[in-house]
């Protein structure tokens, strides 16, 4: 089993993000960076640190912060932008950080499908079999990977 393809990344998918659509016609979409991008990561650990004697003290308490770090760092580090998404207006929503805290905020469901996708290491991997050369990432490492064409 050739390791580098099962686990090998479009650094393009997970710099600008992956597509999440919202919709069948696909004209919803929200563009999602994966979960362990480095400054959401390391931003994360940061405040959770911090707490940690939370932790061990109260799980209920640990998790409501958990909830309140997503809701603020994933639209700060892992939505990327958007198209077609409008909240409580048929007018489209313009992609912004604070838009896009106030949509976690409020539909803890969508923040939930985010960190899902996010999550998902299939998201990140490049779909088309047919690319020679192309440009892959594993956890810290950038390597060049040719792609076996379907025949």
């Amino acid at each position: 089993m050739d390791l580098s393809k099962e686990f090998s990344t479009s650094e393009k998918l997970e710099h600008d993000g992956a597509p999440l659509y919202l919709n069948e016609e696909e004209t919803a979409v929200i563009y999602v960076r994966r979960i362990n991008y480095p400054p959401f990561q390391s931003e994360r650990n940061n405040i959770l640190d911090k707490k940690k004697k939370i932790q061990r003290r109260n799980l209920n308490a640990w998790e409501k912060i958990l909830r309140e770090v997503n809701k603020d760092l994933i639209p700060k580090h892992i939505i990327t932008n958007w198209k077609g998404v409008s909240f409580g207006s048929k007018e489209e929503l313009p992609y912004s950080v604070a838009n896009a805290k106030m949509l976690c905020a409020k539909l803890p469901d969508l923040l939930a499908l985010i960190v899902d996708f996010s999550s998902d290491l299939s998201n990140y991997q490049d779909e088309e079999e047919n690319e020679e050369d192309e440009t892959v990432t594993t956890p810290g490492v950038v390597q060049m990977a040719k792609k076996s064409k379907s025949g």
